[in-house]
């Protein structure tokens, strides 16, 4: 593989090659969350939506450039580099997420 490319898979054993992108989105930033379902017993989350004028939907509608926006059905890598995430139920993002006090969360995806 290439360095920068990962290979995740879906519940339904589907398997695709995405390119790592690494994104900052202020708060709130109107990402619709859910965790990975696996029967295989894997953790982790993916966005499975936006929310209409937050702040990934703005960044992805103004910005031309796809390696700075966040996508739905990316997957959490790190969440402000904590790529521990990889392993974190929803609840556990959620509060990474909110107890973080800055203003700007970095994703990579």
């Amino acid at each position: 593989k290439d360095a920068g490319t990962t290979s995740v898979s879906s519940s339904s054993s589907q398997h695709q090659s995405l390119k790592v992108r690494h994104v900052t989105l202020s708060k709130p930033m109107g990402l619709i969350l859910e965790e990975v379902e696996s029967s295989e017993g894997e953790g982790g989350v993916f966005i499975a939506g936006m929310t209409p004028g937050g702040a990934a939907a703005t960044e992805a509608s103004n910005n031309g450039n796809a390696h700075d926006i966040v996508c739905v059905g990316d997957y959490l890598l790190a969440i402000n580099d904590d790529d521990a995430c990889q392993e974190w139920s929803l609840e556990q993002v959620m509060d990474h997420i909110i107890g973080n006090d800055d203003d700007k969360i970095s994703l990579t995806v």
